[in-house]
């Protein structure tokens, strides 16, 4: 509690900071406020009881010191848990604390703070930020500073980023590259490439998109990491969102992704790392059938390196997204063999709206067999949810979820849980105010 009210009362003090201007300044200011919280409560045992409440808060403010090109932004959240999923969790991270200043000789925008890279996916700084506009759509950048903790999401002066970047961007094509070196205590820690491209040729019915992570290998082999040099892949990405009819659309998604790996720091965190391969190819498919009826399907088709071990799901459902006034409803068909285990789910979903009171409820029937268990997990899920404005700025969002799981043989209770019927309960709520 005292940590919630010191919270509270820093976010209350930078709000009326920076909510001042001198006379004659037109700022303007919005952000949100809001606290989640989520219990769990299992009748198996309390191992699986857990109780978290989250504090969210961002507030940007522009037009500060009557520039209207300087702004002030910040973002995080504050957790605060009386039994969390893993005692080494972040109590809460400020994702972005800067101020920028844009158009700085005409050319310039600069970045002072903790941010993350806008033209550098993932990559985030404490430090600076500086990018050069060569025209309206076209520059070049450089950042430096420290690194935030990977760890533990805060400030830490031994991690260390420096790095660079190029890109163009206009409505219908987007491209970005760039370098960036990260250190720990002066040593290596991960030195990476980037590369982001776009292509919307026509804004509703297609578009491309692929992102690619190269990583530059020079550890040495140890008991955990067979010995890797030169530069790899780490990450790729590649998407496309099509309409080939007004009512009809097709996505398809491939990419492979492993392990971050930091050459420095993870001998002394005591992190092992896990740099096999994981790939994913994902499809789906949604058509009209009539009026507001859609028929669906798809695919998700995974493989790990680890064990050259496959996970395919395939599904397919029927909606109506406005059968009767406000209500809609949604019948979906799933098959999941995932590894060691072979899931089987049906679902049918009813929501609608009544005078701005957003309602929707689901129940779910699965069963699971693991591959070295001697029976089957057989389970009933219901869920309801519902959101509400109170004003256009207000808001409070509910959700609850009930699942009763049972063994089907009474052995499999020894290896796995310690009940043969047991629930599972989870309660969410969240209220805010957006402004």
């Amino acid at each position: 509690m005292r940590k919630l009210m010191r919270t509270w009362l820093v976010l209350l003090a930078l709000a009326l900071t920076f909510s001042v201007s001198p006379a004659g300044a037109e700022m303007d200011s919005h952000g949100r406020f809001a606290l989640g919280h989520m219990d769990i409560n299992d009748s198996a045992g309390s191992a699986g009881n857990f109780s978290i409440s989250t504090l969210y808060y961002r507030y940007i403010a522009s037009g500060l010191m009557d520039n209207d090109d300087l702004s002030f932004n910040l973002d995080g959240n504050v957790r605060f848990s009386n039994k969390d999923y893993n005692s080494g969790i972040p109590d809460g991270r400020v994702s972005m604390a800067n101020f920028k200043l844009k158009k700085m000789f005409g050319i310039f925008d600069v970045t002072v703070g903790r941010s993350f890279v806008e033209e550098f996916v993932s990559e985030s700084v404490d430090g600076l930020d500086l990018k050069m506009w060569l025209n309206s759509k076209t520059g070049f950048g450089l950042f430096g500073g420290t690194r935030t903790d990977p760890y533990t999401d805060k400030f830490n002066a031994d991690f260390n980023a420096l790095g660079g970047y190029a890109f163009t961007k206009t409505e219908e094509i987007g491209a970005s590259a760039g370098y960036a070196y990260d250190t720990y205590k002066g040593k290596k820690d991960r030195e990476r490439l980037n590369a982001v491209l776009y292509l919307m040729p026509s804004m509703e019915d297609l578009h491309l998109q692929a992102s690619l992570d190269m990583d530059n290998f020079n550890e040495e082999a140890d008991q955990h990491h067979a010995e890797r040099k030169g530069w790899d892949v780490s990450n790729m990405l590649i998407h496309a969102n099509w309409r080939p009819a007004k009512r009809m659309s097709l996505s398809a998604t491939y990419t492979e992704f492993r392990a971050i790996n930091r050459e420095a720091s993870h001998l002394e965190q005591r992190i092992e790392m896990l740099e096999e391969k994981y790939t994913v190819a994902r499809f789906r498919a949604e058509g009209a059938v009539w009026s507001s009826l859609y028929l669906y399907g798809g695919m998700d088709q995974r493989n790990r390196q680890a064990d050259s071990k496959n996970a395919l799901q395939t599904y397919f459902g029927i909606r109506d997204s406005s059968f009767f006034g406000d209500t809609y409803w949604d019948i979906r068909y799933s098959d999941l063999g995932y590894f060691t285990s072979t899931v089987k789910a049906i679902t049918a979903t009813l929501g609608g709206s009544v005078i701005g009171l957003n309602m929707s409820g689901a129940v779910t029937s699965m069963t699971s067999k693991q591959d070295d268990q001697m029976g089957d997990l057989e389970q009933w899920i219901y869920e309801l949810n519902m959101d509400y404005w109170f004003t256009k700025n207000a808001y409070a969002v509910l959700t609850w979820q009930y699942s009763a799981e049972k063994y089907l043989d009474i052995n499999s209770i020894y290896s796995t849980r310690y009940a043969d019927n047991f629930t599972t309960t989870t309660l969410y709520g969240q209220v805010g105010y957006r402004f």
